[in-house]
């Protein structure tokens, strides 16, 4: 049986690291740290739609952003006059793409989360930072599988 009082001290840290990393502020400096002037809203979606390929559908977008799906369209409107999103309508479909533009300001917000988290764990050997993300990972693939 699992000791749920030994995990205390974890669920804590996910639950700091999940504020700390989602903060509307923190997405904004670290978009601005590139360039970048978006809404956090904004931020999550095109990290959504990069993780996902590129494309996906606007209602998939709206389940995944957690919004409504006309808060989704007005972002995605917004999006695609900043000219990091199209519309691809499909009778009643409609596909949100990242624009070649969207891309590369994805790959700087990669870039740039990338770069807080070397910050993050400077001083560790590589066989911490291998333990991290062995652990990490196995951690992911678990609460994320499909039951």
């Amino acid at each position: 049986m699992v000791n749920v009082a030994e995990h205390e001290d974890i669920y804590s840290s996910l639950i700091q690291l999940i504020a700390a990393w989602t903060a509307s502020d923190v997405q904004r400096d670290l978009a601005g740290s590139v360039g970048v002037e978006l809404d956090a809203t904004a931020i999550r979606a095109l990290y959504l739609l990069g993780l996902h390929g590129g494309t996906m559908s606007a209602g998939q977008l709206a389940e995944l952003c957690h919004t409504s799906r006309p808060t989704t369209s007005k972002l995605v409107s917004r999006l695609a006059s900043d000219g990091l999103v199209d519309r691809d309508r499909t009778g009643r479909t409609v596909d949100v793409r990242l624009t070649e533009s969207g891309r590369l300001v994805y790959t700087r917000l990669v870039d740039a989360g990338k770069r807080v988290i070397a910050d993050s764990t400077a001083g560790w050997g590589t066989d911490e930072l291998e333990q991290f993300r062995s652990h990490l990972t196995r951690f992911v693939d678990a609460i994320t599988a499909t039951p």
